[in-house]
Order: C-alpha cells, then structure tokens, then sequence
C-alpha cells in the first residue's frame, strides 16, 4: 500500500468532522434563540385575528408567502403548547439548511466526497465571519431568511451538474427558485436577478429550458408589487440620513462603496471581526476548494451566471436597504450579502474545475477555520452566559402566564454572538402612543401592564 493513499483517505474527512464541530459549536447556542417584539404583536394579530389578518399581513406589510406560511405554523405551535419553542424552531430551519447542503451533495456519485465537503464547507461559512444572531437565532427573521439561503444553495447543486431536459430536475429547480422567491425581499432581490442572468445564460436553449425560471420570477414579480405599493415610502427606522432616504440615485451611489467593503469583509457588528486579511485570504480558499468539487460542462456556463446574480441582489439589498432606512440597516441583511457572496465565490469557482478532493478539503477547511478562530471568544462567552438568558425566559413567559392584568418581563441578558433584542426597562400600560414592541407584548400575554426589569 503506498503512503500517499492513507493521507488522500485520512485528510478530507479529517476536515470534513473539523467542519462539522465548527457548525456544531454555533447549533449548541440553539436553546439561546430568542424572540423580539415582531413575534409578540404578530402571534397575538394571528391568534385574534386569524386568517383574515394573515391575508392583510402578507398584502400590505410582509409579502413572503413561503416563509409567512412557515411563521403562521409556528405562531400556531407556539399558542398551542404555551411554550416560545425559538431554539426549536430555529433547530428545524437550520435542518433544513443543512438538508439543502449536504442531501445533494451525497447523492453525486462519483464526487460525492468533494461536494459533501463543500455543502459542510458552505454550512460552516454561512456561519462564521459575519453577524449570525439575526438570520440564525432569531425566529422572525430565521423563517425568511435561512429558507432563502436553502434555496439558493439547492439551486447551486442543481445547476452544478445542468439541468438537460430531464422534467425531474426542471421542476426541481423551479422549486428551489420559488422558496428563494417567497421566502423575503432579498430572495425576491435573488430570483429576479436569477431570472435574467441565469436566463442569459440559457439563451439559444429551447424554450422548454426557460420553464422553470417562470413560478420563481412570477412570484417575484408579485410581491415586488406588494412591496413597493405598501411598505416602501414609509419611515421604518431611525438615524436615516435624509439625503439618501427615499433618493434612488443617492441610494445607488451609497451603495457601491459599502458594496465593494462586503466584497472585502463584511460588516459584522457583534465584535467577532476578522481582518481584511483574513477575509480576502478566506474567500480565496473558498474559490479553490471550489474548483474541486467536481462539476460538469453545463456547470461552466450557468454557475458564473448564478453567481452573478447572487452579487446582483446583494448589491440591490444594500441599495434597496439605504433607500428604504436611510441608512445600513440591518444585520440580518449584512448576514445575507455576506452569504450570497459566499456562494457566489463557490459559483465562480466551480467554473474551472480540478479533480482532488483531498486539496478541496485542505482549502474548505482554511477557509473556515480563519474566520471561526475570531468568533471563539464570542461563543465561549455565550455559552457562559446561557443558562441565565433561559432562566429569564422561562420567569417572563411563567409571570406572562399568571392571573392579574400586570406581569413582569426580564430582559434577557445580551451575548456576544446573540446580541440583545433592544427593550428597554421600565413600566408601561396600555394606551395608544405605547411604543408597538411593548403593545405586543401586552396583547400577547393578554395583560393590561407590564414592568420590564433586566435580567441579571
């Protein structure tokens, strides 16, 4: 037996449990997930208001019919069983995510190897390098966003091996858009895009090639509707800076530098920054590790345009984000360009493959680990600090679920890694200038006032 042939064996699946540590370091955080004030005036809208807000609330306030669809079940879990069930939730969301990573991935045959350590590769790096509580432990925004990125990265596979004409993969990749499209904005962003791009690509193919584009970029097109008709133009946050609220071209100019910096490294505003260096380096190796997955000829022409449609919608967040705040807005929406991104670098990646998987995974495996190593602190942190965020929970929602019209509310004590959801301490009762955070709190535990205390 020749030397080399242990090592080829022994390394990538070396880095393939590296990898599955560092997703699994993030997972054990899970029971930390929690809520903010969306899912308080939400679930109690739906609770009294039942299908008829529903509707309302997708025309005229947050049209994503996939992800508002997976919200409303699990408003009903929540009213059913009395419990917030966040790190439940969030478990089942990231399920899914790793579902569209790795069940693609294992099912490739003959480069089944390389592309189980890229689906881990992409898991991992959607975790590390950038803010994760928004996207990953927070339920209101988990629900749209990470069945965003499960699309995408399904799509990703999909692509990778063309999709010929079989029916089966059309559909699926039709499917695949559809969840991208109905899942938030920054996935109606993505499917359009997707649309033209990949379409472009696809130019002198049969029409039957263009089919599965149209229930993804429909949907799109709808709610694109929604969305301008009713949210955009309204003052959603404070701090906008008003010589780029609401000014199209402002907006686009804002947008390129803050754009070509995420290109860099991206905003990460929970204090696990790495450096430029190391960012750079990281999505270097991501594009090497890349190139040995194994791809095919139909992969060189659609990927690069996959991805460039990826780079597109995050370029059209950002700008959309500066038109609609005023100002860089949120960290969720820097959590999804920092993704796209990443996947976009795999795209372009695979368009010049190499055979190895043994080097893949040596460059998977850096990449990761360049990014996680500053982000250790944070979790250990967390960790330390996660038996008291669940104990103020469970006080909240016990006192929530008592007799009297008052109850008191902890303020779960803020992470590193899960930052704080921003109450305020203090008394409130009911009146109509409540601030809607404390009116939903009140409307959901079905009381007249509430002291908000922080947690110690």
């Amino acid at each position: 037996m020749s030397l080399r042939r242990p090592a080829a064996w022994v390394l990538p699946r070396a880095c393939c449990c590296l990898m599955l540590c560092v997703i699994a370091a993030f997972a054990a955080l899970l029971p930390r997930a929690r809520w903010q004030g969306d899912e308080y005036i939400v679930f109690a809208a739906l609770r009294d208001g039942g299908w008829d807000f529903f509707l309302h609330w997708y025309l005229t306030w947050s049209p994503r019919l996939v992800s508002n669809v997976l919200y409303a079940a699990y408003g009903a879990a929540v009213l059913a069983l009395h419990r917030p069930l966040a790190g439940s939730c969030m478990a089942v969301a990231w399920a899914g995510l790793a579902c569209a990573c790795l069940i693609p991935a294992w099912r490739a045959g003959a480069h089944r190897l390389s592309r189980v350590l890229a689906g881990l590769g992409l898991m991992a790096l959607f975790l590390v390098g950038h803010s994760v509580t928004e996207v990953f432990y927070w339920p209101a925004a988990g629900l749209s966003y990470v069945p965003t990125l499960a699309g995408a990265v399904w799509l990703f596979w999909l692509l990778l091996d063309g999709l010929s004409t079989r029916v089966r993969r059309h559909a699926a990749a039709g499917l695949a858009l559809f969840i991208v499209a109905g899942s938030s904005e920054v996935g109606i962003f993505a499917s359009l895009s997707i649309g033209v791009c990949v379409g472009c690509a696809q130019s002198g193919a049969p029409w039957r090639q263009w089919l599965w584009l149209l229930p993804g970029v429909a949907l799109a097109l709808v709610d694109l509707v929604f969305v301008l008709h009713w949210r955009v133009g309204t003052i959603e946050v404070g701090g906008a800076d008003p010589r780029v609220l609401h000014h199209g071209a402002a907006a686009l100019l804002r947008a390129v530098p803050a754009f070509v910096s995420d290109l860099g490294r991206p905003d990460m505003p929970d204090g696990t920054a790495s450096s430029l260096p190391l960012s750079i380096t990281s999505r270097i190796l991501i594009f090497l590790g890349a190139r040995r997955i194994g791809s095919t000829r139909a992969a060189g022409r659609l990927l690069p345009a996959f991805g460039a449609a990826l780079l597109l919608a995050a370029f059209i967040s950002l700008a959309s984000g500066y038109f609609q705040f005023g100002r860089l807005c949120c960290a969720r929406h820097d959590t999804m360009r920092a993704c796209f991104i990443t996947l976009a670098v795999a795209a372009f990646g695979t368009a010049r493959p190499r055979s190895g998987p043994d080097a893949g995974a040596a460059a998977w495996a850096a990449a990761v680990v360049l990014l996680f190593v500053p982000a250790a602190p944070a979790l250990l942190a967390d960790y330390r600090s996660m038996h008291g965020a669940i104990s103020a929970r469970a006080q909240t929602w016990a006192s929530g679920a008592s007799s009297g019209d008052t109850m008191v509310f902890l303020v779960e004590p803020p992470g590193r890694l899960i930052a704080g959801c921003g109450f305020t301490p203090g008394f409130a009762s009911a009146s109509p200038d409540l601030a809607w955070w404390k009116q939903g709190i009140l409307a959901f535990f079905r009381k007249r006032a509430v002291s908000i205390k922080m947690a110690k």
